[in-house]
């Protein structure tokens, strides 16, 4: 029952914007049941989003490559058909990649950056506003200036006001 508390706890923190003390709860979580996919990519994520300090982007790498890799291995329970199973892995996978592409973003490898938010996309994010407004603001940073027409261009058309009107304002300032 205690991992299921922490979860409640985890979401409860993540939705006050707290995402240290999410993190916190997740980790409670890891102790209890090390291979938690979900919640090893959820930290991740919210790790590689927050924290700027090398110590950080590290253990966030580690959660991601572990989530990433505890994918294959895998159980999947009878109750979950193949389609879920589908959806709730390219659901891990895209946020799994995310977390390590920001990792390598902010550790200024900005080739490793554009690959994993190429996966990321590939897992089947291809609608996935702040996926393409990142891989985009990446490939500029690494002079792919169409690329990242691109990709800022899907990210203004998927539908999130709030991601489009930044993927504009970052539109305006490529080159033509």
């Amino acid at each position: 029952m205690l991992p299921k508390v922490y979860r409640v706890e985890l979401d409860a923190w993540k939705a006050m914007g707290d995402a240290r003390m999410a993190i916190s709860a997740g980790e409670k979580i890891l102790q209890l049941i090390p291979e938690n996919v979900d919640v090893m990519s959820e930290i991740a994520y919210l790790t590689a989003d927050t924290e700027t300090d090398a110590a950080s982007l590290k253990k966030a790498k580690v959660y991601g490559v572990r989530a990433i890799e505890s994918l294959d291995t895998l159980q999947i329970p009878r109750s979950i058909s193949p389609q879920e199973w589908s959806k709730i892995r390219g659901s891990l996978q895209i946020e799994a990649h995310s977390a390590l592409g920001l990792v390598a973003f902010k550790s200024g490898r900005l080739k490793e950056a554009i690959t994993e938010f190429e996966l990321a996309l590939q897992s089947g994010a291809g609608d996935d506003a702040p996926v393409l407004y990142r891989l985009g603001i990446t490939y500029r940073l690494a002079g792919l200036q169409e690329k990242a027409r691109e990709a800022l261009t899907r990210a203004a058309a998927v539908g999130d006001p709030n991601m489009r009107q930044r993927a504009e304002q970052e539109l305006r300032k490529s080159p033509p």
